[in-house]
């Protein structure tokens, strides 16, 4: 699903909202995600899941077009944890 579906599925459920407001709103919801992450914080959507920001510690890797090891630099990854609720109703125990 891209942002343009998210808007229009939306747009079907709030008829009464205009695009621009709907491209507001889903642009805020991902502006903050986006701020919470970065100050390091856990967002948590109870039903859906979690994001969360881990350190990957620098590993020796490889460089797959080559097979050249190369050094992987130390990095901020984000990590998402499925929520219970949204891995029943995905495999259909409801």
């Amino acid at each position: 699903m891209t942002k343009n579906d998210l808007k229009k599925k939306m747009l079907l459920i709030l008829p009464y909202l205009s695009i621009n407001d709907a491209n507001k709103i889903i642009n805020s919801i991902i502006d903050t995600m986006i701020s919470t992450l970065k100050s390091n914080s856990r967002i948590e959507i109870r039903g859906f899941g979690s994001f969360k920001v881990k350190k990957r510690k620098k590993y020796n890797g490889r460089n797959p077009l080559t097979g050249e090891f190369i050094n992987i630099a130390e990095k901020l990854v984000i990590y998402f944890s499925t929520g219970k609720k949204l891995l029943n109703r995905i495999n259909k125990k409801f």
